[in-house]
């Protein structure tokens, strides 16, 4: 049995954050509260996961999370775990992001579809990713991993051996899209081939968006038709 424990830092922007929603006297015990000076407040993502790479003593596991992501799976951290494991630290694991939905909808909105280039003018859909991998977890399922066309998630999980190889790499990492994106994703994309469990096994990993900005999306995107 692993005992996991979690240490939580949290990195605001000069006073721009809220004492009474983060809990410090609730979780003090193991919340940081980290506040860095910064003349421009988008340059926070990129500032908080420089300091992230630099701590003295990196975790078996480090996590870095946008701040509307919500886990909810109690094995996220065994999964990961174990995926670098198996892999050996060769390769960076992505959840599926998604938002809840109600009335007449799938339960969940899957919001990190495929990226389709500029050029190419044929849709690409998530059934057609290609799996590179499968493997079985610890309780018995198979899942397949495939390099995904779309590698964000507003986060990023690496082991310690990751960390260690990324510390002196060159730093701001090359833009993947804004500040926000390049922070959790290109943080890792240059260094790290970038996987996510496929179409067919996203419920093996997923991570809820607890911002709901896609939802307004849902009716307007274009759907994939069922073949006769």
């Amino acid at each position: 049995i692993r005992m996991i424990q979690i240490e939580l830092h949290l990195f605001v922007c000069n006073d721009q954050w809220l004492n009474d929603i983060i809990g410090l006297e609730t979780f003090s015990s193991r919340l940081f509260l980290h506040r860095l000076d910064l003349e421009n407040p988008r340059n926070l993502p990129l500032e908080s996961v420089r300091r992230l790479l630099d701590m003295h003593s990196p975790a078996d596991l480090s996590l870095y999370l946008e701040d509307d992501l919500v886990i909810s799976d109690p094995m996220f951290f065994d999964k990961m775990y174990w995926f670098t494991q198996r892999t050996g630290h060769k390769y960076v694991l992505m959840p599926h992001r998604y938002e809840p939905t109600s009335a007449n909808a799938p339960q969940k909105y899957f919001v990190d579809g495929p990226i389709n280039m500029l050029q190419d003018q044929k849709p690409i859909w998530s059934t057609d990713e290609k799996v590179l991998m499968s493997g079985r977890f610890w309780d018995g399922s198979e899942v397949d991993f495939v390099a995904a066309s779309n590698p964000h998630s507003g986060s990023f999980c690496l082991s310690h051996m990751q960390i260690s190889k990324l510390k002196n790499k060159k730093w701001p990492p090359k833009t993947f899209i804004g500040p926000l994106e390049t922070a959790a994703t290109g943080t890792v994309l240059n260094d790290f081939h970038v996987l996510k469990p496929s179409w067919l096994c996203r419920n093996f990993l997923t991570i809820e968006h607890g911002n709901p900005s896609f939802l307004g999306h849902l009716t307007t995107l274009p759907c994939r038709q069922k073949e006769e």
